[in-house]
Formats: C-alpha cells, structure tokens, sequence
C-alpha cells in the first residue's frame, strides 16, 4: 500500500487543445501530473514501474470552495500523472474508489494497492 497527500484544492484533468499546429495537453494539467508523479516517488521510494499487476486506487478529494469540479475529471489526472511511475499504463487498474467531499484542509488523499499480477 502507498498513500500520498496534494495539498490545496483538487485539480481536474483538462481537455486535450487542438490548433492548426496541432494538439497538446494545457501546461496547467502538465504540470499537475508531475507534480503526482513527484509526490509518489516520494512516498514509494525504490519502486520500479509495474508493468504486470493490477492495482486498486482510492482518492479522497475535499474540496475547500464550492467550484464546480467533476469527480471523474480529478481521478483522470491522477490515473494519468501515475502511468509510467507507478504503472505502465492505467488500464492496469481495476478498482477505484472516489470520494468528493468539502471542507478544509483542502487537498487530495490517495490510496494504492497492488492487487496482484
């Protein structure tokens, strides 16, 4: 089991822009997902990017305004800022729960387990 804290007020995933130039992922939900990947190589030091199990993730998102958030959108950003770090790809999991609560401290508590190969 891994559990790690993002502090402040849960973010959500974006949306992927498209231009003439091209597509991209918005700087703001980059930087979010290293900022999980960071946070979870600090809680799980020495571990190496499972490529054969399965895990389980639990999120509790408190939320410290009342700004419209979408749950599914907060859990996207933490599936994806954990691909290649603690998995090789989120369709690895194969349980979630998630709960969006309000209230202070704000912040992001998560939850791994790894369920097996």
């Amino acid at each position: 089991m891994i559990q790690f804290t993002i502090d402040g007020e849960p973010a959500s995933k974006e949306r992927a822009r498209v231009t003439p130039r091209g597509t991209y992922t918005p700087a703001k939900t980059v930087a979010a997902e290293q900022k999980i990947a960071w946070l979870f190589r600090a809680a799980a030091r020495g571990w190496k990017v499972d490529k054969d199990s399965h895990f389980t993730v639990t999120c509790v998102f408190t939320c410290g305004t009342k700004r419209r958030r979408d749950i599914d959108n907060m859990l996207k950003l933490i599936l994806d800022g954990l691909n290649g770090v603690c998995w090789a790809d989120d369709n690895q999991v194969t349980e979630i729960a998630a709960i969006k609560e309000y209230g202070t401290p704000a912040g992001t508590f998560v939850t791994i387990y790894r369920i097996g190969e």
